[in-house]
């Protein structure tokens, strides 16, 4: 009875950490690697691109130029390295909008984000405009990114089956009360296995057959992501496979936690079962 409740304690314990750990790593992917990787690719072509399909690229051009910034400027302004991160500051507050319960944008977010922007793009380019030009032109860019972009972000979420249904389910598990559960769950766990295997000295054992089995899991998955990646590379305006890069990125780093986290654990079990071994033999 005894073997069987170590080793349901094992199963439950290995499965909360795998799920604890997935989600802490969704969680990165989601909230940090995927928009990095998606607004380094970005440059003055692909936002003149989603401009175009938006039928908003002549408006966008007029308003500069209303404010005295020249199409050519403009251009230049859009091929700033600043952009990248405005682009993945605008999709990163757009992620956590659709993943927050409310499903609302920070739109005093995306100001702070657009002001910031043009403060540095302008100062760039030496353009000086009129606080009143400067504050009108970040309206303009606020506005469109609250009333177009994310409404067209979001219908597409809609539109999308796979998406609409997971985001939810994503919703729920991304909360920190999830995680909570997770790792306490795990740590019960851990604690059974201790009390029941205490008497043979056995425990690490236990938990070093857990961190082999979560290393191999996530080995895996990481090899299969950078197998992925690598024949997604450099297709679409957008590369699909550069996006995944911190997701391979994230499983090799927690393989490595795992590998240093099983060798630890192996290795204290063999002491302790040598020192059991020597104390047997020599009781003295």
């Amino acid at each position: 009875m005894r073997k069987f409740l170590v080793v349901l304690a094992s199963i439950v314990t290995t499965v909360s950490l795998l799920l604890a750990i997935l989600i802490f790593a969704l969680s990165f992917f989601l909230k940090g690697g995927f928009t990095f990787q998606f607004a380094n690719q970005v440059n003055q072509q692909t936002v003149t691109e989603y401009l175009e399909k938006t039928d908003s690229l002549d408006s966008f051009y007029q308003a500069a130029e209303e404010e005295g910034i020249s199409r050519e400027k403009m251009d230049d302004i859009l091929n700033q390295p600043e952009v990248k991160d405005y682009v993945g500051g605008v999709l990163q507050e757009v992620i956590n909008g659709n993943l927050e319960e409310d499903g609302m944008l920070d739109e005093e977010k995306i100001s702070e984000l657009t002001k910031e922007f043009y403060d540095k793009a302008l100062e760039k380019e030496d353009l000086v405009l009129s606080p009143g030009a400067k504050e009108r032109l970040e309206n303009f860019t606020t506005s469109y990114i609250v009333d177009e972009v994310e409404p067209n972000l979001t219908e597409a979420q809609t539109e999308n089956k796979v998406i609409s249904t997971i985001t939810p389910f994503l919703q729920q598990i991304l909360q920190p009360n999830t995680r909570s559960v997770l790792i306490a769950i795990s740590i019960i766990g851990m604690i059974v296995i201790f009390v029941l295997t205490i008497k043979e000295r056995r425990f690490f054992h236990y938990y070093s057959s857990i961190a082999l089995f979560l290393m191999v899991f996530f080995l895996g998955c990481s090899v299969l992501s950078h197998i992925a990646s690598t024949f997604l590379k450099g297709q679409g305006t957008i590369s699909i496979g550069q996006i995944l890069v911190p997701l391979y990125q994230t499983g090799y780093l927690i393989t490595v936690v795992l590998f240093i986290t099983f060798i630890l654990f192996f290795l204290l079990n063999y002491f302790i079962e040598r020192h059991q071994d020597l104390k047997e033999r020599v009781p003295f």
